[in-house]
């Protein structure tokens, strides 16, 4: 049993599952050695058999907290994957623990996750506190917990003291030796915070890529079959997409025509491999059950029970070219897949908008607005560069017949608005994002701007969704702190998606969230002919509406600075011609051939693309990216020299 500890410690898992395995045998009513065997089985991502091990542990020593402790970390691992059925099990079994030890900082710090994936936010906090008071070195956990859960709920006091304290204690964790340990902040955290730089957010993701190519660099190499790197000239890539979120999500919603354009296509060949909970299968969601059909039969594997090394060996006998990871460090991902190298090329696309910061990620499939050349040193990818938007949809087919209904909204708008209860004759400022995306300065902008136009004839009003209802509350009086009355903000409840669609077409206008732009609203919104007014940031979460609205052909709704951002969106509101103007353009550009909505082209480009990418691989040339040209044209960008940052073309 201590050789299976030690070999644990040194990350040599497969060799610690052995030794483990045996002391289980030999010694099957020691709760130590089912423990110990329930942690690797863990870091190893078999949830179901570590917690069969804590549970036959338990069933032998039911008063020891921490059995009760790792029991609860094997449900909410299980749970974030997908069965959320399990955080009522994870709840029970941290309660358990603290009824045995009430000052066991872990049992709190994960209660208070376990909670906040039920939406129950206050419990949460009132567990994150109680973990704050004591010793036991989950402080930084804790406290990255709390922000992040205050900026969720638009909870803005101490806003910049409370970043500060985050930030420091990051820093501080990035300075101590040991590659294979993880900071306390999520990556995708770090990139929604305004005062984080950039590059503290990428360090953060460069923290967590580290800790998974430590968790599988004692297990067997994986090995490419020598024909994959001797495809034909015009022979099709083997392309596979790993995600969680292939089914209902916004990122399955908008990949959803792709596979079938590959299939259909002479290019690519599609593989999918879902990360999703069980019940996630085809049969249960008609958003799985599409991509499965549009594929060859038999294309669609379901991964997401497999410990790492096996989901990793089932992608890589499917020798692939190119493996597309559309998660990187967002909810449900498994990077130790990524990290044991099962496709010849690997390339990070559209579910999280930043860096992997992994060395086992290669590319990264962009466009030249929301990565410019000077924002290469926050990246750790080469660049995979289309023309227009990066960003893929799948409007045209899944939308059409909201599009078809808000045809008529002029006619129909004051009839649809008083259905769905909002003001019929004002004029609705919309913003469909999660409340999170609201920061102080960005309510003080739209602040500015309602205030500015009273004297307009049509009230204006910002029309915002109860996303989630807690945050809502706080927005209120934040907003009244701005001078709004109760009036100035409408408020609405989530709907399905299609219900989203046609009421989303009932909005004026859509002002953009600057430091974490609309995505998926932003194209959804631009869909149904709704002008959208942004202003790019830094990082690229702060430049996706820029990229959407260059590819639809509309950059005068593009502001340069936030202030620039403001009168327009002021100019927009109060002149009825210019907005129609507006909202022709957008339409004209919605109908473009080869623009935005002509998912069909982008795909032909994306393939291109993807084919330029690997036989820059093939070819090992020092390739720092890929440029594919309106024309159809698409160079090699080499790594010729860097100035400042930026990546120098040549020829």
């Amino acid at each position: 049993m201590n050789l299976g500890v030690v070999l644990a410690d040194e990350d040599r898992l497969e060799e610690a599952l052995a030794a483990l395995r045996l002391a289980a045998r030999l010694r099957p009513n020691d709760p130590l050695a089912l423990s110990n065997l329930g942690t690797v089985l863990h870091r190893s991502g078999d949830w179901e058999a570590s917690a069969q091990a804590y549970r036959h542990a338990l069933a032998i020593r039911p008063e020891l907290p921490n059995l009760h402790y790792n029991l609860g970390n094997a449900y909410l691992d299980a749970a974030i994957q997908g069965d959320l059925s399990l955080l009522n099990h994870a709840v029970h079994e941290y309660t358990e623990c603290l009824s045995a030890d009430a000052a066991y900082p872990g049992a709190l710090n994960n209660l208070g996750n376990a909670l906040k994936e039920q939406d129950r936010f206050l419990p949460a906090v009132r567990a994150w506190t109680g973990a704050l008071r004591l010793e036991g070195g989950m402080q930084a956990d804790v406290v990255a917990n709390l922000v992040h859960l205050r900026l969720f709920l638009c909870d803005w006091g101490s806003w910049d003291r409370r970043h500060a304290r985050l930030a420091a204690l990051l820093r501080e964790q990035l300075a101590r030796p040991g590659a294979n340990k993880t900071v306390s902040c999520q990556p995708f955290h770090a990139l929604l915070y305004p005062p984080f730089p950039p590059e503290l957010a990428l360090d953060v993701a460069r923290s967590f890529a580290a800790a998974a190519t430590a968790s599988v660099r004692h297990f067997a190499p994986l090995q490419l079959d020598a024909g994959v790197w001797r495809v034909k000239a015009r022979g099709r890539l083997r392309v596979g997409y790993l995600s969680h979120d292939l089914g209902d999500h916004p990122t399955g919603h908008l990949l959803a025509a792709v596979p079938g354009l590959h299939a259909a296509g002479g290019q690519v060949d599609p593989f999918l491999f879902s990360l999703g909970p069980s019940h996630d299968l085809p049969a249960s969601t008609p958003y799985l059950a599409r991509l499965a059909a549009s594929v060859p039969p038999g294309r669609l594997y379901h991964v997401a029970h497999m410990p790492f090394h096996e989901a990793a060996s089932t992608i890589n006998q499917h020798h692939l070219h190119v493996l597309i990871d559309l998660d990187v460090w967002m909810k449900g991902r498994r990077p130790e897949i990524l990290a044991m190298r099962p496709a010849a090329m690997q390339v990070v696309y559209l579910g999280f908008p930043g860096s992997s910061g992994a060395a086992y990620m290669d590319f990264m499939v962009s466009d030249r607005v929301v990565t410019p050349p000077e924002a290469s040193k926050w990246y750790s990818e080469s660049f995979i560069m289309l023309p227009g938007s990066y960003q893929v949809n799948d409007c045209a087919r899944a939308f059409a017949n909201a599009r078809a209904d808000a045809a008529d909204s002029d006619r129909l708008r004051e009839a649809m608005r008083r259905d769905e209860g909002l003001p019929d004759r004002d004029l609705l400022i919309g913003n469909f994002n999660q409340l999170y995306k609201i920061d102080p300065s960005m309510l003080d902008s739209w602040a500015r701007v309602l205030r500015l136009s009273r004297t307009s004839r049509r009230r204006v009003r910002l029309w915002l969704l109860r996303f989630p209802a807690e945050a809502a509350a706080r927005l209120v009086k934040e907003a009244a702190a701005r001078g709004l009355g109760e009036g100035d903000v409408v408020w609405s409840a989530r709907l399905g998606k299609d219900d989203h669609m046609r009421r989303a077409g009932l909005a004026d206008l859509f002002a953009d969230n600057l430091h974490v732009n609309a995505h998926t609203t932003a194209t959804e919104a631009l869909w149904m002919g709704v002008p959208l007014v942004t202003s790019p940031g830094r990082a690229l979460a702060a430049r996706v509406a820029a990229s959407l609205l260059l590819a639809l052909g509309v950059p005068a709704l593009v502001a340069r600075t936030r202030p620039e951002y403001e009168e327009l969106l002021h100019a927009l509101a109060i002149n009825p011609t210019r907005r129609a103007h507006a909202r022709n353009a957008v339409e004209v550009g919605r109908d473009a051939q080869g623009g935005l909505f002509d998912t069909a082209s982008w795909a032909r480009r994306y393939e291109s693309a993807l084919r330029m990418a690997w036989d820059a691989s093939v070819a090992r040339e020092d390739c720092c990216g890929v440029n594919v040209i309106d024309g159809g044209a698409a160079g090699l960008l080499r790594r010729v020299r860097r100035w400042s940052g930026h990546v120098i073309a040549a020829g």
